[in-house]
């Protein structure tokens, strides 16, 4: 099911996959302005203004994938859906797998035979062993979701020599309300009376989404080819830290943020103590410089109101 009439002419084009969920959304409204956007989506429809949508499942065949490539021709491709829910992941590996290689693979050998470049958005998660700030080459997924994205990631880089992957880090922004960010879901669950509770020893780089878009123009002036890019913020946090920031930002009350340890928890999927990147590649290589937390979130709560 395809939607048409909204294409701007003398804009470059840009498929975006997942555009219904929370990376998709930024994605989608953040580079409307500057190109000619389609988002694709399995079941919800995008809720990004007047792009033009495609309805696309990752487990349908290739020779789908072929036609809606030829039919839209876009001149590249950012490839943000996957099956992400790591407990779900877990709890389902065959599904995840489906989802996030071989759909990968699919769409990677499609557009490959055409000859459309593709960015393939993956995770911090892939790093799991040691202690970070991690490099692109300090790999070591742990968990199903983690080492699908790994797998994935290669699909995509052999299908295509212009191929890029761009391992994002935990990313909090604005949304449109119905896929939200973690930091939503903070916001809601202390304004509802309840408690957080969040880890003292797992360290990320909490990364403003925005700033993922912001890449996308470097990418494609720049001769980048076949790169694997870290996508991370510049401060180094726990999760209990980043809440306490929040807090502060937001005007939350400190006693309803809890610390915990990984251990205290049940999870059914591994977590790292440490998924923190180094990103340094990318400012040298794109010119690319994240926000800072306590900015990221600042700007949040204005967009909030």
């Amino acid at each position: 099911m395809i939607r048409y009439g909204n294409r701007t002419v003398g804009k470059p084009s840009i498929l975006i996959t997942g555009a219904s969920g929370f990376l998709g959304y930024v994605l989608c409204s953040s580079l409307a302005d500057d190109y000619a956007v389609t988002g694709t989506y399995r079941s919800n429809s995008p809720s990004c203004g007047s792009i033009e949508t495609v309805q696309l499942d990752l487990e349908d065949d290739e020779d789908v994938f072929t036609e809606i490539l030829s039919r839209l021709s876009p001149s590249r491709i950012i490839h943000a859906a996957a099956l992400a829910d790591a407990d779900k992941c877990e709890e389902n590996p065959e599904l995840a797998w489906r989802v996030n290689v071989d759909g990968s693979r699919k769409l990677a050998r499609a557009a490959g035979r055409i000859g459309i470049p593709m960015i393939y958005i993956s995770t911090d998660l892939v790093y799991s062993v040691g202690t970070g700030p991690f490099d692109e080459s300090r790999v070591n997924p742990a968990m199903v979701y983690s080492q699908t994205k790994r797998s994935g990631e290669m699909q995509v880089l052999s299908a295509h020599p212009d191929n890029i992957v761009l391992r994002c880090a935990l990313m909090y922004g604005p949304d449109d309300g119905r896929r939200i960010s973690f930091v939503r879901r903070m916001d809601w669950v202390i304004r509802s009376g309840g408690m957080l509770t969040l880890f003292t020893d797992q360290y990320r780089t909490p990364l403003w989404a925005q700033d993922v878009a912001s890449a996308i123009p470097a990418i494609t002036q720049r001769t980048v080819s076949g790169h694997i890019f870290n996508l991370g913020g510049p401060d180094r946090l726990t999760r209990y830290d980043f809440g306490l920031l929040a807090a502060e930002v937001f005007g939350w009350p400190e006693y309803r943020i809890r610390p915990v340890r990984i251990a205290d928890l049940p999870h059914l999927a591994f977590r790292s103590h440490d998924c923190s990147m180094d990103s340094g590649l990318a400012r040298r290589e794109l010119g690319w410089e994240p926000t800072p937390v306590r900015r990221g979130l600042e700007l949040l709560r204005k967009l909030w109101g």
